[in-house]
């Protein structure tokens, strides 16, 4: 900071520094990561739910399969003449098929730890009512069957009609079963794109921390090399300006003394860095010899410049005793807040000396010219007083002349 002297009395001086909008990428991130984990959440539960819905149906579908199948192979068996087949055990695995069908479609689940969803898919839905018409077809046909046993044995036309509904019913699950793998497929495929989402996007997060950290190294490589030329800057600006210039902070202690000002105060930048102003920068009246108290108080608490009254002299570290001109200024930032002071001085000793000589040479050319003025006036009275003298003296020779042979008149005018 470059302040000449003279100049604190116009107002403080102002730190402030010019700013360039940007935007951080920080927000960015966070808001990536946000979407992120909303596409993760949503691929959880979507995984979730498919299993919820798909697993218990494939069970009951599988179990359909498994009933119809066990009791289409005893209904054969019983219609052959096998003895130990009896016509209620094969219709319980015929109505054990239909409430596992009936359990498909109301989402039942017999699996532990999964809990079945209520099928809501229209193509599922149409699936299942074909396949329970198929159902109780099967049934129809093979109580038709055990009723008329005599005409309804193996290879008649009604033993034919049984096994075609029964490859129906068959076909009909494998039907359902493409239906779900189809469903848990497209299930997959949503998965491995919210996969690759989420991939994408912890790649992005990644760069841009990368980048935003990169970015940061930079700008503080920068800020720091800023930094320094300035501080190299304004050593050389303070270093060669001719008064001394001292900073504090806003307690009031030192933290930066100028060439001049450790010339002058016999103090050098490490022995005054944090000590109280009063301490580094002491100062008395020169006549009254009284000590002073360097007005740094005053400047922190009403943020104006102040300049000390003259007569004012500097005791250096050695003794050393300068008149010195100052001032002291308040430091603010950009918000207008104190931050401390600077105290700009120089020595007028040599100065003072001049003038006081000046002064007094001034004062015997006056008492001179006072007492050449006298000496012109009484030279003036003199010849006023002599000039009618003159006259009277020429007149009385003059008689005496005339007079020298009248010896009474002479004694007279004499």
């Amino acid at each position: 900071i470059y302040c000449p002297y003279g100049t604190f009395n116009k107002g403080p001086i102002l730190m402030n520094r010019s700013t360039r909008f940007s935007i951080s990428p920080i927000p960015i991130l966070i808001i990536i990561g946000i979407i992120d984990f909303g596409i993760f959440v949503y691929g959880n539960w979507l995984w979730k739910d498919t299993v919820q819905r798909t697993t218990p149906l494939l069970d009951n579908i599988a179990n359909v399969k498994l009933y119809v199948s066990t009791g289409h192979l005893w209904f054969e068996e019983l219609t052959g003449g096998d003895e130990t087949v009896t016509v209620k055990y094969v219709f319980d695995f015929l109505y054990g098929a239909i409430q596992k069908l009936d359990d498909a479609r109301n989402g039942k689940s017999n699996i532990e730890g999964i809990k079945g969803r209520l099928v809501i898919d229209r193509g599922l839905l149409n699936q299942l009512e074909q396949m329970r018409v198929l159902m109780n077809e099967f049934i129809d046909i093979g109580k038709e069957r055990i009723e008329m046993s005599d005409v309804s044995g193996i290879g008649s036309l009604k033993d034919q009609h049984f096994d075609d509904v029964f490859r129906k019913i068959i076909a009909k699950a494998n039907v359902i079963d493409k239906l779900v793998h189809f469903q848990i497929s497209n299930s997959l495929k949503k998965m491995k794109i919210m996969q690759t989402i989420i991939l994408s996007l912890w790649g992005i997060i990644v760069l841009g921390i990368g980048i935003a950290i990169s970015v940061s190294n930079r700008k503080r490589r920068q800020a720091e090399e800023a930094l320094v030329s300035e501080k190299e800057r304004l050593s050389v600006i303070l270093n060669s300006i001719g008064d001394g210039v001292i900073a504090t902070d806003n307690k009031g202690r030192a933290v930066m003394l100028n060439k001049v000002a450790m010339e002058l105060t016999g103090w050098t930048q490490e022995e005054a860095s944090g000590r109280p102003l009063a301490e580094v920068f002491q100062i008395i009246n020169e006549k009254t010899r009284k000590i002073m108290e360097p007005p740094v108080e005053k400047v922190l608490k009403t943020g104006l410049a102040v300049s000390l009254v003259n007569d004012t002299a500097l005791i250096a570290m050695d003794g050393t005793e300068r008149i010195i001109a100052n001032s002291v200024a308040p430091i603010l930032d950009k918000e207008g807040n104190i931050i401390g002071t600077v105290l700009v001085f120089r020595d007028v000793t040599e100065k003072t000396r001049l003038e006081k000589e000046r002064q007094d040479m001034q004062l015997k050319m006056m008492q001179s010219s006072k007492m050449s003025s006298l000496g012109e006036i009484a030279a003036g009275i003199a010849h006023e007083i002599n000039q009618p003298l003159t006259y009277i003296n020429s007149f009385v020779y003059r008689l005496q002349k005339k007079l020298e042979d009248d010896t009474i008149n002479k004694d007279v005018v004499k």
